[in-house]
């Protein structure tokens, strides 16, 4: 029963109106220590490219109901960096420099 609640598809279809490439739901629950264990290994490697908010919080990441107490679930949106150039300005580009 959902008691008039939205539903992962009601997520899903909102985020798509709203130009969304993607989303998702998953349970909040604590992350496989083995899971951590990669994790800690990835950043320790350096391979979070200087993005250091990675490195804070390591608790909250092992167990993300720390975050908010009483939350369920975990709701993802991903955006796309791309965005098209308008019309004129790509055929514009297209064309090339033109000189005077």
């Amino acid at each position: 029963m959902n008691y008039g609640l939205p539903s992962s598809k009601d997520f899903a279809d909102e985020a798509q109106r709203l130009g969304f490439a993607d989303v998702g739901v998953a349970a909040c629950v604590p992350v496989e220590q083995s899971d951590m264990e990669i994790f800690d290994r990835w950043v320790a490697d350096g391979r979070n490219a200087g993005m250091e908010y990675m490195e804070r919080y390591r608790e909250v990441r092992r167990d993300p109901r720390l975050l908010l107490d009483g939350a369920r679930s975990i709701i993802m949106a991903a955006a796309r960096y791309y965005h098209a150039l308008p019309a004129d300005e790509a055929s514009r580009r297209a064309a090339g420099p033109i000189a005077a």
